[in-house]
């Protein structure tokens, strides 16, 4: 899989309709490049934008007043700066398309959106006829809604991209963001999704943190 856009002509297209009068062919390599595969970047990767942008085509009515333009760019870089462990990846990433965008003169307010939809793929709960619920639903489908074999192989991946650090950090860290998802009254706040893809997800998050419990057990008697 070699990009997360269709063709660069694709990519072209959704610049030009939110303001880009000459888009730059680096911007649609860079975008590739940005999500490749490292020893630093194994979740977050082509094939994750792939399966967001799959979902994204596969839902139904896009909620009222819903840009498909801006959701879809939004989509396209809401990873695009990825630390493992990170809190602050949606934020950086956010504040990374604003820098990029304010270079070709786009207007604020779209720029102003798409931060807010990059953003809420990491933030709370909205509304669930919202834009904001429909990415953040896009986003947690694609990672937490696998079957089971895959979403365990990703759940190997996020350790394998902190392979330098402390396991016992790690645990910690990824048990805390399971931990986040479980709380939730739903995972998924649109009907659609929450149909859907809620109880694997909340089987997938359950099983998830038996075997972090389990390790983390394991580690401490040996």
């Amino acid at each position: 899989m070699g990009h997360p856009v269709e063709s660069a002509d694709h990519f072209f297209d959704l610049l030009l309709k939110i303001g880009v009068e000459r888009p730059r062919y680096q911007e649609f390599v860079d975008l590739g490049h940005r999500y490749r595969e490292t020893a630093r970047r194994r979740v977050y990767t082509l094939s994750f934008l792939r399966r967001c942008a799959d979902l994204l085509s596969a839902f139904g009515q896009l909620p009222l007043g819903t840009d498909e333009t801006i959701l879809r760019l939004a989509l396209f870089y809401h990873r695009i700066l990825y630390t493992p462990g990170a809190t602050t990846n949606a934020q950086e990433s956010a504040e990374y398309v604003g820098r990029v965008l304010a270079e070709f003169t786009v207007p604020e307010e779209i720029i102003a959106n798409i931060g807010k939809l990059i953003r809420a793929t990491a933030e709370g709960s909205w509304h669930r006829d919202s834009e904001e619920a429909l990415i953040s639903d896009i986003h947690n489908a694609a990672l937490l809604s696998l079957p089971l074999p895959a979403f365990q192989e990703q759940e190997q991946l996020f350790r394998d991209e902190r392979r330098d650090e402390p396991g016992e950090r790690v645990r910690a860290d990824r048990r805390k963001a399971l931990d986040g998802f479980a709380e939730r009254p739903r995972i998924f706040f649109t009907p659609y999704f929450y149909g859907r893809y809620e109880y694997r997800a909340h089987t997938n998050i359950i099983l998830a943190m038996r075997s972090l419990d389990e390790r983390t057990v394991k580690q401490t008697t040996i």
